[in-house]
């Protein structure tokens, strides 16, 4: 089997993941407009960028899983795209990301708990959820 073969699809399934996650962020940054007009901060001010470049590789990778999980190696052509395989790539990268990360949260430890935030929040202090949906 050709690497192209199973290298095309996994970089397609990657960027559709970044989809999902997309979509997830952008009804974060809303909510993270609605909080600072309540609270006359700046939006930029409540960001967290590093998050968001995070949660969009998280995306990837999700995007990435879930498009080898639905190869099938036994055929010449292992991976066909079709419309419904499309939104389920979608789908994985805005659902699959919140569970990814929920993982990470979990099992991998903070690098300095005494001088940096809880996990769950950024270094505004504001919860992960308002920023990337």
């Amino acid at each position: 089997m050709e690497s192209s073969l199973i290298l095309g699809p996994l970089l397609l399934g990657g960027l559709l993941g970044m989809i999902g996650q997309s979509i997830r962020i952008i009804i974060g940054l809303k909510k993270t407009y609605e909080t600072s007009q309540q609270e006359h901060v700046s939006v930029k001010s409540l960001l967290d960028t590093r998050q968001l470049v995070i949660s969009l590789l998280i995306g990837f990778v999700a995007g990435c899983l879930i498009t080898l999980l639905r190869f099938d190696f036994g055929r010449p052509a292992p991976f066909i795209w079709s419309r419904d395989r499309i939104i389920e790539v979608i789908a994985v990268g805005y659902a699959g990301t919140d569970f990814i990360e929920g993982i990470m949260k979990k099992y991998l430890p903070s690098t300095d708990t005494a001088a940096a935030p809880p996990a769950t929040t950024t270094g505004a202090g504001l919860s992960t959820e308002n920023i990337v949906g």
